[in-house]
């Protein structure tokens, strides 16, 4: 994967060896000095005479210090008198074509120094590069002055890292992966800025509050601490006080609406905080909220004991703003976040979980009712977590007296808790069961969720012990969570009609809003019924409803079902799209249970689709290390993932062997219909008539099109039987299952020239690229399990053979008679093109292409 740093480096060097001016541009601790060193040693590599003047802001009242300081003999008399000397030094040194100026912390050069250097630009129209915070104006000199500065220069702005880019430098910072969890949060305080992400680790790593566990590093403790606060006040210089109150005003609030905060100050300050980058604006229908930026900020300003100054800023937001909207978040959703807003994304929602905490933490404290208990108890298991706090609560486990439905959701959420944060499903399972004996009336709301967590953790569920859901005297709320429990076992055994039936009665009960897990039943419904294109609509505009209410777990379920039918159709692009919108967000440690186990498992089978074994493999280790067993659903079993390692590395045999030992554990515990599309990759990896024989009772006896259409195909595909294999890829095609049915047909124009019936290979094939034609190109994969490998140009292979061969670019360029630019080109393009990132991965993958010859 090629970074966005990367990208931006690339274009330097383009415009500076065309001997154009770039102004760099960035925040404090964005990577300004390291990204001045890479283009110093680039051109440094490649004979150029470069001159580095770093400014120091103590020395700004000495003119011509920085010069001096940068080897400028003639600088070292500061007189006046020595203006003309020092420029024509500098001149004289700079003269040659390839001459390069770099002026790190351009902000902080004193006015002479500067003026020289201008001075020298225009008489030698050399390539000036200058690094620069953001926030100031490049009309400008470095201490304000108006001034025309340097010829026109182009402006290349650093963003924030993205959470992929962070993921790797943390990682190799650490020298260990990072949990996605523990990422995340880091990711969120950091707002994706390198320096202070660096800090945060590097200060909780050092006080204990990040550890290293079998290989891993995950947070153990608030990430927060004491030594951070001066790198946080260098974000802070320069401030005028009356900015400085309303940013902490703001950090006070939280996420707060642009409206409500007008009578706070001056709409001069927080533009001046926008432009400083302190503050971050973000659309939401017609309204625009304000989010502190970076993120770190906000601890900071929480966890700084000033109390006088805390109770002024206070009284002034009492006074100023209504209090109802204080911490409201707006009440039309944003609607869509680019790349750049993703840090910022998560910061809302962890700033939208720790009020929604902080709000039934208080309400528990005060009204201490057994419903107040329950809310705060589910609110907890669905936050960060939090096992202490949860003890707690669970120790001052309320009376229940006179309130069976409160009873009964406490001892759910015990159970979940249990189960799927501690991993004892077994004792989860005897409390649910043993507290539904107490009560009469929502008993069977219990040993609803008792079926529900056996099929998903233990085994298949024994049915009788539920009473009727269409009983008429039945609580509501009893009535729907008995048929969710049979809806959900009834698609896991693969009879859909059942399922079906019991989803339509929830509706009649609650209406046509369903819960998440409710509503993953019914889409994977939809998706065993072969309509995986509509299943992908539905969970895609899911998705994005719950993005725009900073619904995490909302995100994760429908982002993973999303996710799910664009692998089985194929669609490895999308799927990778919307892995990384659902990865930014971390690990669940509560609800949904599977939605990660589901998403790590999809992002190994991609990852060796696209011929990325080191990262199929780090998230197969991933995968092993989640405590969960596999689910009941097809996108929840391992299986899976190990299946498609091993077929993408040419082991077909082992990869029939892997899948079909967990299709045998998945069909033993009750989850036929992930079982049955096992046992058809079964037959598709080995399509045998023997293998046929084998599983064809227990695919059939599952409904809906997904296998059945799959088990037709199949059939056609072991008997070598052109015509059926056609009219199976029709069938995909009308169901949206495009990959399967480019293969149909592929492999029914093959048998039909085989054959010697060039005429309906002729028409097969142009149906073929017909339908090719009319997808997004490469949008849609026909291979099925084999590694799919990039195209490369004859000289993009020539230079990557090269590259993985050690060469350096130069050498390159001397060895094919080309010039370091058009290398580094090539270079840029084979690297994004691949997926590589660094070198050594290029070999990796030039060998498994079968490239290096």
């Amino acid at each position: 994967m090629v970074s966005t740093r990367d990208q931006l480096f690339a274009q330097a060097v383009e415009m500076i060896t065309q001997g154009a001016c770039v102004d760099i541009v960035g925040a404090r601790g964005s990577g300004r000095t390291r990204f001045a060193e890479r283009l110093r040693n680039h051109f440094a590599n490649r004979s150029w005479r470069v001159i580095d003047v770093r400014a120091v802001a103590s020395l700004r009242g000495f003119p011509m210090m920085a010069l001096a300081l940068a080897g400028v003999e003639a600088a070292k008399d500061s007189r006046p008198s020595a203006i003309p000397a020092v420029v024509q030094e500098l001149s004289e040194r700079l003269q040659a074509n390839d001459s390069l100026l770099i002026v790190d912390d351009w902000d902080d050069l004193d006015e002479v120094s500067w003026g020289i250097i201008c001075a020298v630009q225009r008489r030698r129209r050399l390539p000036v590069v200058i690094i620069r915070l953001q926030g100031r104006d490049a009309r400008h000199s470095p201490t304000g002055i108006r001034s025309s500065t340097i010829e026109t220069s182009f402006t290349l702005e650093l963003p924030q890292l993205r959470y992929d880019e962070l993921e790797l430098a943390i990682s190799e910072r650490l020298g260990a992966p990072v949990d996605a969890a523990t990422l995340s949060r880091v990711y969120a305080k950091s707002g994706g800025n390198v320096g202070l992400a660096f800090a945060l680790v590097d200060a909780a790593s050092r006080e204990g509050a990040l550890e290293a566990r079998d290989g891993v590093w995950v947070a153990t403790h608030d990430l927060w601490s004491p030594s951070l606060s001066t790198l946080v006040e260098v974000q802070l210089e320069g401030l005028e006080p009356a900015q400085l109150d309303l940013l902490e005003m703001l950090s006070m609030l939280g996420v707060v609406d642009a409206a409500s905060i007008a009578h706070l100050s001056s709409a001069a300050h927080l533009e001046a905080l926008e432009q400083l980058g302190l503050v971050e604006l973000l659309s939401s229908g017609s309204r625009l909220l304000i989010n502190v930026q970076p993120p770190l900020l906000v601890e900071y300003f929480r966890h700084t004991p000033r109390p006088a100054r805390r109770l002024r800023l206070s009284r002034a937001i009492e006074e100023t703003l209504d209090p109802e909207n204080t911490l409201r978040f707006g009440d039309a959703p944003i609607t869509a976040f680019d790349d750049d807003h993703s840090a910022q994304f998560i910061r809302l929602v962890h700033e939208q979980q720790r009020t929604r905490t902080l709000v039934a933490r208080n309400e528990w404290a005060q009204a201490q009712t057994p419903e107040a208990a329950v809310n705060y108890l589910e609110t907890l298991l669905e936050a960060p977590s939090m096992p202490a706090e949860i003890d707690a609560l669970l120790q001052a486990r309320p009376s229940f007296a006179g309130s069976e439905e409160a009873h009964a959701r406490w001892c759910a959420a015990e159970a979940d808790d249990l189960a799927y944060t501690r991993h004892q499903p077994e004792r989860a399972l005897e409390r649910l069961r043993a507290t539904a004996g107490e009560l009469p009336e929502y008993g069977p709301f219990l040993l609803a969720r008792a079926v529900e967590l056996e099929i998903d953790q233990l085994g298949d569920p024994d049915l009788s012990v539920l009473p009727d859901p269409f009983h008429p005297e039945l609580p509501g709320e009893v009535a729907v969570a008995v048929h969710r429990a049979l809806a959900y076992v009834a698609t896991c055994h693969g009879r859909l009609d059942d399922s079906d039936r019991h989803l339509a009665a929830i509706r009649v009960l609650n209406g046509p809003v369903l819960d998440l897990r409710t509503s993953v039943v019914a889409l994977s419904n939809l998706i065993a019924r072969g309509d995986t294109s509509t299943a992908a609509r539905h969970a895609i505009r899911s998705l994005d409803e719950s993005r725009a209410r900073f619904d995490p777990l909302g995100m994760r379920g429908f982002g993973a079902v999303a996710v799910f039918c664009a692998v089985i159709d194929g669609r490895y692009g999308d799927a990778e799209d919307l892995l990384e919108v659902v990865s930014i967000l971390g690990e669940p440690l509560g609800r949904p249970p599977f939605a990660h186990l589901s998403l790590t498992i999809m992002s190994s089978v991609v990852a060796s689709r696209r011929g990325q074994r080191k990262l199929a493999e780090a998230r197969n280790a991933e995968f092993e290390r989640i405590p969960l067993a596999d689910g009941p659903l097809p996108s929840q079993a391992r299986g899976w993932a190990r299946m498609q390692t091993a077929a993408s590395s040419g082991d077909q045999a082992r990869a029939a062997e892997l899948t079909l030992e967990s299709a045998n554990q998945l069909w033993a515990r009750g989850a036929r219909l992930a079982a049955a599309m096992a046992l058809t990759t079964v037959v598709e990896l080995e399509p045998s008539v023997e293998r046929l024989a084998e599983v064809r009772e227990r695919i059939s006896a599952v409904e809906g099109g997904l296998v059945g259409d799959q088990l037709r195909y199949l059939t056609a595909l072991v008997a070598q039987d052109p015509v059926k294999l056609a009219e199976a890829g029709a069938v995909f095609e009308r169901e949206g299952r495009f990959g399967l049915a480019l293969a149909a047909m592929a492999r029914a124009a093959t048998l039909h020239r085989a054959n010697g019936e060039a005429e309906a290979a002729a028409e097969l094939t142009a149906r073929h690229e017909q339908l090719r034609k009319s997808l997004v190109p490469g949008s849609y994969d026909a291979t099925r399990f084999r590694a799919l490998f990039v195209e490369l140009t004859e000289r993009e292979r020539e230079i990557a053979r090269l590259a993985a061969s050690g060469l350096s670019n130069q050498q390159i360029a001397d060895e094919l008679v080309l010039s370091v630019r058009t290398v580094e080109s090539h270079l840029h393009r084979v690297m994004r093109k691949t997926g590589a990132e660094r070198r050594s991965h290029l070999r990796d993958y030039l060998e498994r292409a079968d490239l290096l010859r």
